[in-house]
Formats: structure tokens, sequence, C-alpha cells
């Protein structure tokens, strides 16, 4: 128990508030290394968000698992992390937790590389908003399960026919849409807006208000710095069969102020 308390005082420090803060200088140069490393993914997670829940709280499990015989080190960490709670931290390390227990290692692998929130932490719901789409899937002898799913291109052939089947499912008498289908609608809003703007005004400082009051109206208590983004290419082609519908050329030459429906 004395040497459990020694590593705590050794690897952390109290601030003048009493708040634990990690002391990274006094981890070994490797582990401070590795450490950084999974900064860098978190921060980059974080910054997609808000990528995806399971994306964070598998970056969170691993700083965990390196910080794991250092006493309060994790709490510390979390602490240095700006707007970022305890209890946050640890509701997305439990749902990326419950995705190693219900999904194959491919599958899971390939949901957090699609960003796609496929995991609950409700019993009633296990594959959160995915729930019932999995139920059929996994109903219909056609097509693969998850215990099927013991490479990449099964697991890719699971999701898409999940988020079909998701996609199928009426809401309000809707059809319902994927999170990519929404970010482009968001995107194209948010610039057909910035192209709105006298010239003067066209600066970061107007995208940084618009996501500023986008963090508040919807409860996000992490913190958000953004890059640029190319957006995915099948954007522009949509943009053009769009053109080409309506009896228009794929490029104007001349533009008008109110023509701003495809972007």
């Amino acid at each position: 128990m004395p040497e459990n308390k020694q590593a705590i005082i050794f690897y952390t420090r109290k601030t003048d508030e009493g708040k634990i803060l990690l002391n990274i200088d006094a981890l070994p140069a490797q582990e401070k290394k590795q450490l950084n490393s999974l900064t860098q993914q978190l921060n980059s997670a974080m910054q997609a968000h808000a990528s995806s829940m399971l994306t964070i709280g598998k970056v969170l499990c691993d700083i965990r698992n390196l910080l794991s015989d250092r006493g309060d080190a994790m709490k510390g960490y979390i602490n240095m992390i700006p707007g970022f709670a305890q209890a946050t931290a640890y509701r997305y390390m439990a749902r990326y937790e419950e995705g190693t227990k219900k999904l194959t290692t491919p599958l899971l692998n390939r949901v957090l590389a699609r960003g796609i929130e496929m995991i609950g932490v409700k019993e009633e719901t296990p594959f959160g908003r995915y729930t019932e789409a999995v139920k059929k899937v996994q109903d219909n002898p056609k097509l693969p399960s998850i215990k099927d799913c013991k490479d990449e291109k099964t697991s890719e052939q699971f999701i898409n026919a999940v988020v079909a089947e998701y996609q199928k499912a009426p809401v309000g008498g809707k059809q319902k849409v994927t999170r990519e289908d929404l970010e482009h609608q968001a995107t194209k809003y948010v610039y057909s807006c910035w192209k709105r703007l006298e010239e003067k005004d066209r600066k970061v400082t107007f995208l940084s208000r618009v996501f500023g009051y986008i963090l508040d109206m919807t409860s996000f208590d992490v913190p958000m710095s953004v890059n640029p983004l190319k957006p995915p290419s099948h954007w522009a082609e949509e943009k053009h069969q769009n053109a080409k519908k309506a009896g228009r050329p794929k490029k104007e030459s001349k533009k008008t102020e109110n023509d701003e429906s495809d972007d």
C-alpha cells in the first residue's frame, strides 16, 4: 500500500485547487512517447466528433492501459483535457468495451473506421440506433451474421446490409438518413451562408462562432478545434448529376449571388 501511494504522488501532481493532474515528465521516455502519440489520436478523434464515441473510447482505453500501473495517472490525464469530464471519458470507454464483447475484432475495426455508432449501452438497444436493423440482418440466412465477420470483406458486407436495412425504417413518414447524409446537408447549408457574407466578413471567426453556438445547443462539453477536411469525392459527383437532371451544365461560367442550391 505505501508503495502504491508513492507511485501516485510521483506520477501525478495537485494544483492549488486540489485537482489531480498527470506529471507527464515523470513517465519513462518510451511511455511518454506512446502517450504523445495516443494524445494526437485522441485530438484527431475529438475534432471529428464528435468522430465517433467508439473511436474516442478506444483511444482512451489504450491510454488507460498504458498508465494502468501509475496510480491516479489516468485520472490526472483526463483532468488535463480541457472541458472533458471524468464521467464523459469513462462513458466513452464503457461503450468501446461493450463493442469488444458484442462484435468480432474485424467487424469492430471496420465500425471504428467508418465512424458508425453500432454499439449501445442499454440492454434493450445493444446495437444503439441500429439494433432493429442488426436483428433483421442476423435473421436473414442470405446475409452474413456477426459471427461470420472474421475478415474485412465480410465485415463490410454486414455493415452495408445493416445500414441499408436501417435506412428502410420510416420515421415520421420519412426514410432514415445516414450520418454522412446529414453532414452533407449541414455542410452545404453552412457553406451557402458563408457565400452570402460580404467579402470583409468571410473570416474564420464566422465559422468558429457558428460551431461554438452548435456545441452549446447540443450540450457537448468537449472543446473543438477544426482542421481543413476534403469532402468525399462522391459529393461533387452527386452535384454534377443533379445539375444534369436539372438541365444545367456541370460548370457555369457565371453565377449569381442567389444561385447557391448546388453547393
